[in-house]
């Protein structure tokens, strides 16, 4: 083994353990075992690389385009990229030892679409790829026969080169979860509409996710299922300050009572409000500080308890210098961002937030407090920044779970646990986005949430597939699509993302190359130049379940367990055009843990809620929207399933 290699990752250990029956670990450690032991591991060309391709159509070929195209000349890209630095770090001598040399690609096309020259077959050939290059090809093909609702267009890619030979297959037409519900489970899956009236006016609950991207934002309204009780709060139309207002809906959704919350003088900035198991009611509120630079003594956040009739029992305040120090601390609480709450099986509350810091950058922040003696707890809060989304769950062995949405420190989904002792936090970055033009704000991607498995935690989410150094444009969509990854429920024991992951599916390599300048040495303001994507990033786990290429693409996302071993996760549908974005439907599909898909795409005639949550009780899943914009009433969706086994 040369002495340059810095470091060995997880594949290269596997192939150590299974080729030579040793033990190897990290670093200069397996080197110097092997070099113990006088083992030769090998050459590095004889270690396996790791290669990823891509392909699709850059125009949407299906029922709805086909007359349109047929004839027409389209371009298929196909991207092959040589990962060989997800195993090693190298020195640059090191590096020509893992070129994929003499590369021949060799796509076949299916039978509806033929190359220029009327062939279903090409080849091209390369003398070599290097490690971390991309080489795109583009190809001119047409529409050759009809398509039907079931074709794939299913295209295969065979890639030879010295020392490695592999095939690859892709699904090139445009469509949803590739398993629809059949009849029987649509003429099962029934919508009840109960309309609620309001004495107020309602903001637009409709998710607000498009191909522009979404910042998260304070919900309209939060709902809690407290045994019998059905409880919807929701924030009334007030151009002056927030006004919150609660309804507690019977077994029959019948209003069983109304609930007006006093505006809570010097905290003009609403968060949320969550309900405990015994009916008492706590709202989360903030305070702009325009006066200060720096942290000090002014009270930026207050948690207040209430009794079932908004009588206010105790409150909870926080300096901004309790919320963080040296420009850290919050100064603009709910900014660009949610405010999440859970309460835990300890009576712990904890509110998992959005904020502009006195240092002018926006991250996340966690408080928490006591919910019997209001007193404030102490412990390691995650940091993202920025932060879009932000969620918070109470999980196993009394632990709690945050999850933040960010754009640069890191650009990716971060996944923080915190131990039940409050005393230890774990963070891992479990999903990337890839680089953007103009803002990196633009991260192409939605959070649905988190259902604790049996297993472990299933993340859903709506991000494009391909993930790149080279910079997408703000607004564009090529292949967004929903995915789903399972997430060990004891990762905090585990050191590589790869071991975390517990889903068997093709790793999500970075495509194009890694620019040290721009990650490193571009400033922050340098908008069109910095990269925030980490260099030999690689993301694991990625279950894609649907494949939508083109101008169909999945807004919005969200996931709601069913059991220990299934979920529900509902995404809306939207068209893009260079002079439109419209929503199309809302659909969900049935999976287990493992992302088999026990129910195809069902439709859904409902719009999703904006960044409020959805509840299953007894074969029901709920959710409350409003009922337009600007407009009085709500309206409870209880959506009946039939469960396949």
């Amino acid at each position: 083994m040369p002495q340059s290699i810095k470091k060995i990752g997880s594949g290269v250990l596997n192939w150590c353990n299974e080729k030579l029956n040793i033990e190897c670990y990290y670093g200069s450690m397996a080197h110097n075992y092997a070099k113990q032991k006088n083992i030769t591991i090998g050459k590095l060309h004889n270690i396996p690389y790791n290669i990823s391709v891509n392909s699709y159509l850059k125009k949407v070929v299906d029922i709805s385009t086909q007359k349109k195209l047929k004839g027409k000349k389209i371009t298929l890209e196909t991207a092959i990229t040589n990962n060989a630095e997800e195993n090693y770090e190298y020195d640059e001598d090191d590096k020509t030892l893992t070129k994929l040399t003499n590369v021949n690609i060799t796509i076949n096309l299916p039978s509806e679409l033929k190359f220029e020259n009327g062939s279903n077959k090409k080849t091209k050939k390369f003398d070599e790829i290097s490690v971390g290059a991309t080489k795109k090809i583009q190809d001119k093909v047409v529409l050759a026969k009809k398509v039907t609702a079931d074709t794939k267009l299913k295209t295969t890619i065979s890639l030879k080169a010295d020392n490695y030979t592999k095939e690859f297959s892709y699904n090139l037409a445009s469509f949803g979860l590739e398993k629809k519900a059949t009849k029987e489970e649509q003429n099962n899956t029934k919508l009840i509409n109960y309309k609620i009236s309001t004495k107020q006016k309602i903001h637009s609950t409709e998710c607000i996710a498009t191909k522009d991207d979404s910042r998260g934002d304070i919900s309209q309204t939060a709902e809690y299922k407290i045994g019998d009780d059905y409880y919807i709060f929701y924030q009334a139309v007030n151009k002056k300050y927030w006004e919150l207002h609660g309804i507690i809906l019977d077994k029959k959704f019948k209003v069983k009572k109304r609930i007006d919350f006093p505006y809570i003088k010097n905290y003009e900035l609403f968060g949320n409000v969550i309900v405990d198991n015994t009916g008492k009611i706590y709202v989360i509120c903030g305070h702009y500080d325009k006066k200060h630079t720096e942290e000090n003594n002014t009270k930026v956040m207050a948690i207040v308890k209430y009794d079932g009739n908004a009588k206010e029992i105790k409150r909870t305040v926080f300096s901004s210098n309790e919320t963080g120090s040296d420009g850290f601390g919050t100064k603009i609480p709910f900014d660009a961002g949610e405010c999440a709450l859970v309460i835990d099986k300890n009576d712990r509350l904890f509110c998992d937030y959005a904020r502009i810091m006195y240092n002018g950058h926006q991250s996340s922040n966690v408080i928490g407090v006591n919910i019997n003696t209001m007193e404030k707890l102490e412990f390691n809060s995650p940091y993202c920044s920025h932060s879009f989304e932000q969620q918070a769950y109470a999980v196993e062995n009394n632990a709690l779970l945050f999850v933040n949405h960010g754009d640069a420190s890191p650009r990716a989904l971060q996944v923080s646990k915190v131990s039940s002792d409050l005393q230890e936090l774990y963070s891992y970055d479990v999903f990337h986005y890839r680089n953007s033009t103009g803002s990196y704000n633009h991260t192409f991607s939605n959070f649905g949430g988190v259902s604790q498995m049996k297993e472990g935690y299933l993340l859903a989410g709506a991000s494009e597939k391909t993930l790149s150094y080279d910079k997408q444009r703000r607004g564009s969509v090529k292949e967004r699509n929903l995915y789903i990854q399972l997430l060990r429920k004891d990762f905090e024991n585990y050191y590589s993302n790869k071991d975390l992951e517990l889903l068997s599916a093709d790793t999500r390599y970075a495509e194009g190359s890694f620019n040290y300048d721009n990650y490193y040495n571009a400033t922050f303001n340098e908008h069109n130049k910095k990269d925030y994507l980490p260099e030999n990033v690689a993301d694991y786990g990625v279950k894609w379940l649907t494949n939508y290429k083109g101008s169909n693409y999945v807004s919005a996302s969200k996931i709601v367990k069913l059991d220990d071993n299934t979920s529900a996760v509902f995404f809306e549908k939207r068209n893009s055009t260079k002079s439109s974005d419209k929503y199309i439907g809302t659909y969900f599909c049935i999976i287990d843990q493992y992302g088999k898909i026990l129910q195809g795409e069902t439709s859904v005639k409902a719009r999703l809620s904006n960044f409020d949550t959805m509840i299953y009780d007894n074969n029901h899943i709920y959710w409350t929207t409003g009922n337009g914009n600007n407009k009085k009433g709500l309206i409870l969706h209880s959506l009946k399933i039939m469960q396949s086994n």
